[in-house]
């Protein structure tokens, strides 16, 4: 049964890279660069971020836990804002690890062609030095961010069961001293879908009305309830 397994596991894996690669050649092809990079491991990582916008140094979040599931969605997502995919077609590459590449680097859609950028020459001297961005879509930026924060905090809600869970599980036989810590971080868990509701639904509500920077301000909530979590865990530990 385990040989069965591993044999669909392997296979599955075998496909996942073949998309992989076959639509960075694609994507490769369309912003005029070497093809061959998309078939040599790590290297085909590295030319996904630059043609996201990235450099390629962002894949050492990947020994991150948790950053690199935040980090491969915001590259999927700008990733299809530069070849002008939709929104949904980004959520769905970060989810699958870049699986779905094959529907931009085989489909329709085209890599942001190069501009001249403004030098600042004098009139007389033409100057013309090419960049890899026209000027951005500030709209599709502001909503870009917007979807990116939505799906963490979906994430997050998802995880809720499972942290208390944890957290009553790691707080089981603590003593009087411990008990005011724990009720924190059990607290600090248990109010966090009230935050992490507000922070979606009023994030939203304040980026259809232009207030961007108020609406991204509103990740502060939910992250007061991780302060909260290790701060209850803290004392918990100093008082063992």
């Amino acid at each position: 049964m385990e040989s069965v397994e591993d044999l669909i596991s392997g296979v599955v894996l075998i496909v996942w890279y073949a998309a992989v690669c076959i639509g960075t050649a694609g994507c490769l092809r369309k912003a005029e660069r070497e093809q061959w990079r998309a078939y040599v491991p790590v290297l085909n990582a590295i030319e996904i971020c630059r043609l996201a916008g990235f450099s390629g140094w962002i894949l050492l979040t990947a020994f991150l836990p948790m950053v690199n599931l935040a980090v491969t969605i915001y590259v999927a997502l700008k990733f299809a804002q530069r070849f002008e995919a939709p929104d949904s077609l980004g959520v769905a590459l970060g989810l699958t690890g870049f699986g779905l590449l094959p529907a931009i680097g085989l489909g329709k859609y085209e890599f942001l062609p190069m501009r001249p950028a403004n030098t600042g020459s004098p009139p007389n001297v033409q100057v013309t030095v090419t960049t890899e961005e026209r000027p951005p879509d500030h709209d599709r930026e502001r909503r870009t961010v917007m979807i990116f924060l939505s799906i963490m905090y979906g994430l997050a809600l998802l995880s809720v069961p499972g942290f208390l869970v944890i957290g009553t599980m790691a707080f089981a036989g603590i003593s009087p001293d411990q008990r005011f810590g724990a009720t924190v971080s059990i607290t600090s868990i248990l109010l966090s879908p009230v935050s992490l509701i507000i922070a979606l639904a009023g994030g939203w509500v304040l980026h259809k009305r232009g207030h961007q920077k108020l609406a991204v301000s509103l990740a502060v909530l939910p992250m007061l309830h991780v302060v909260g979590f290790f701060v209850g865990f803290a004392i918990v530990a100093t008082k063992q």
